[in-house]
């Protein structure tokens, strides 16, 4: 099991997307996708990483920690983790198709995420259990 801490996105609005074209859904995809993978390098060592080589499928937690108490929709994590996403399974050198999103929750508003700024995204990924498989 690996848990990683990324910074709040930027936008959890999909309605300005559909007005975007393909390539640049929220204008800032390769910069989270950049941040989000030099995190994980930092923090992921060689044995990590090669404990989640291979063609098992994964599930992946992901809580997310608003910086206010505005209120923001969930459902729209999805989208505006995608990029990130992309960037946490190039760090770990496997394709993001593995990934099986077990849940989506909001925790507690204000919590600090890295370099101190407010909101914050945890991400846990462990192996696919059998006991959930149906």
């Amino acid at each position: 099991m690996i848990e990683i801490w990324l910074p709040f996105p930027r936008g959890l609005s999909v309605n300005g997307a559909r007005r975007a074209s393909r390539q640049t859904r929220t204008g800032h995809e390769a910069a989270d996708r950049g941040e989000a993978r030099e995190i994980c390098a930092r923090l992921l060592g060689p044995s990590t990483v090669a404990e989640f080589a291979g063609e098992f499928d994964l599930e992946c937690w992901v809580t997310v920690y608003p910086p206010d108490a505005r209120k923001r929709d969930v459902w729209n994590v999805p989208f505006a983790m995608k990029a990130a996403m992309d960037g946490v399974c190039e760090a770990l050198g496997i394709n993001d198709i593995r990934l099986n999103p077990a849940h989506f929750s909001r925790g507690e508003v204000g919590k600090r995420g890295p370099g101190g700024l407010p909101g914050a995204v945890r991400v846990v990924i462990e192996r696919h259990s059998e006991i959930h498989s149906t």
